[in-house]
Formats: C-alpha cells, sequence, structure tokens
C-alpha cells in the first residue's frame, strides 16, 4: 500500500483536526494502532470545547457573537490544505531533516506497518504538533503558522477570513470603521458558499459591522481574555500587592476604558488589523507555508 493510498482511509472529523483511524469496518478495527484512540479522544476534547465557547466582535456599544465551533472548523480548513499538499511531497524525507534530533519523527521505517504509523503520526504532528521544522539557512515554522499561512496563499477571500480568524481572535485581531463594510462582505460570501455554517450567529455578526462605519470591531475567544481586559487597560496583577486588576479597570468610563485598550491594541503591530491592502499578501512568522517548505528542505537534502 502506498502513502496515498493509506491516507485516502484516513477519517477527518467535521469538527476536529486529528486523523482517527482507518475506514472501512470490522475488518479493520484490529489493525487500528493506541495511536488512533488517544487522537480520537483529544479530538473529542476539542470538539466539546468549541461547542461551548465562543468567538465575539466587540464594537464600543455592542457585541455580537458566533459559536466557537466556527473556530474548530476554521483550523481543520487550514489543517487540511497542509495534509492535502504534503502527502504526495515525499514527506518521509523532508519532514525528518527540519525535526530536532531525537524527535519520534527522525526514525522512518518503511516496512508494513511500520511505515503507516509513521505516516499517520506525521499527519497529526501537521495539525497538532509544537515542535519547530527548520530549515538549514535558519528559518523555522510550526503546524500552527504552517496551516495558517498555507490558508492564505491557496484560499480565497473567506478562506484566507478563516485563517487570520483561528490566527487572531485570541489576541483580538480587529477591522478599522472604513473596513467594516468590507469585512461584511466576505462574511456574506462565506454564508453564501457554505463555509461559514448556517446558525452559528454570523447573520449578528454582519448586522454589527454594518451598523456603522465608525469606530473598531475587535475580536475575543471566550476561552481567553475577553476585550477590554486589564492587561490592555494597564491594570497588571501585582503578586505583593494582590490587588484586583478587573476590580480597577471597572473603575474607568466605559469610553476611556475603550479608546485606552484600542490604542494599546493598535500599539501591538500592523499585522492584528484585517484590512483589504494587505489581506492577500499577510503571512505570519517567516512565511513558509505547504508549498515553500517541502519544496524548500527537499532542495537543501539535494544541494547537502
Amino acid at each position: 500500500m502506498t502513502p496515498v493510498q493509506y491516507y485516502r482511509r484516513v477519517s477527518f472529523p467535521p469538527c476536529a483536526p486529528h486523523a482517527v483511524g482507518p475506514q472501512g469496518g470490522s475488518n479493520h478495527a484490529a489493525a487500528v494502532p493506541p495511536f488512533y484512540l488517544k487522537t480520537a479522544l483529544d479530538s473529542l476534547g476539542k470538539v466539546r470545547l468549541s461547542a461551548m465557547s465562543s468567538i465575539t466582535f466587540h464594537a464600543h456599544d455592542k457585541e455580537a457573537s458566533v459559536r466557537g465551533m466556527e473556530r474548530a472548523m476554521a483550523g481543520v480548513t487550514c489543517h487540511r490544505l497542509v495534509k492535502g499538499l504534503v502527502v504526495d511531497l515525499d514527506m518521509d524525507k523532508w519532514l525528518p531533516s527540519l525535526l530536532p534530533l531525537g524527535h519520534y519523527l527522525k526514525n522512518v521505517r518503511h516496512n508494513w506497518p511500520e511505515f503507516p504509523r509513521w505516516l499517520s503520526s506525521a499527519l497529526t504532528f501537521l495539525s497538532v504538533g509544537e515542535d519547530r521544522m527548520t530549515l538549514p539557512d535558519g528559518r523555522s515554522t510550526d503546524p500552527f503558522e504552517l496551516a495558517l499561512n498555507t490558508a492564505l496563499l491557496l484560499g480565497n477571500d473567506v478562506v484566507r477570513f478563516m485563517a487570520r480568524l483561528h490566527g487572531q481572535c485570541e489576541v483580538h485581531g480587529w477591522v478599522d470603521g472604513p473596513n467594516r463594510s468590507w469585512l461584511a462582505g466576505i462574511i456574506r460570501e462565506g454564508r453564501s458558499s457554505g463555509l461559514l455554517r448556517e446558525g452559528m450567529g454570523w447573520e449578528n455578526v454582519v448586522e454589527l459591522l454594518e451598523d456603522s462605519a465608525d469606530g473598531e470591531v475587535v475580536t475575543s475567544y471566550s476561552v481567553t481574555d475577553t476585550f477590554p481586559n486589564p492587561e490592555l487597560a494597564g491594570f497588571p496583577y501585582d503578586e505583593e500587592l494582590e490587588n484586583d486588576p478587573w476590580e480597577e479597570m471597572g473603575r474607568l468610563p466605559a469610553s476611556e476604558l475603550w479608546n485606552r485598550c484600542v490604542c494599546a491594541l493598535k500599539q501591538r503591530g500592523a499585522g492584528l488589523e484585517w484590512r483589504p491592502d494587505d489581506w492577500a499578501t499577510l503571512r505570519f512568522g517567516e512565511g513558509l507555508d505547504a508549498v515553500s517548505l517541502p519544496r524548500l528542505a527537499m532542495e537543501a537534502l539535494q544541494a547537502a
């Protein structure tokens, strides 16, 4: 069985970024390695978390939320693009060459059933791994950056929005007033195509964005910090004083609090702003994606 044949037997659940094992019924059950059981349970946990979480779009005087399942779907979309590209690209050669010494994917065995297990582990690493992959010239990336950049490279505006939302809702990606209608148009396109799903709250977000062309709209993820928050407002926690940053922040008038947090957010760099002029060109990290990384790695191996 070739790597491609094996890959086609792997199932990816609609709301989780893990492969969960071969398909085909009970005749394959005995061949499912314990690895699959762990990834299946991990996937279930992520689905449950996404079902309870939410992404909120905050304007100065109102907000609208979408279900966290849409972030899970955005992540799956980005990672599937990576997997669809790399499985045919000599992954058993270039991927081990980029990983640190002692990494569990360094040891590739091409016999059955070891190679399918390695391939499954490699594809899962490209979904949820944290180790960096480093080229000989020192440039590096991790699976998260790789997936985001691949979606930004290959996707239309809706897929790019999904990548930016997945990558930046926790750190408060935002859109400025004059670009609110532009972003609303992308979301409308996503709803029309079905990439952004029905019943998730997108219509409320569009209504919020189109309500005004004045003022920023900032995102947050319910599992992490909301917006505004004490960090951006300049009220850090002091262990010696054991202060309550939320109480201190709450003493500010709402307009002052909003302006203070927006100002701090803008000082974190232009990469957090969602705007049409760099929508097609912005990349994360050092810009590596699932097209350039395998090519550069193989060129380095052939030159060695």
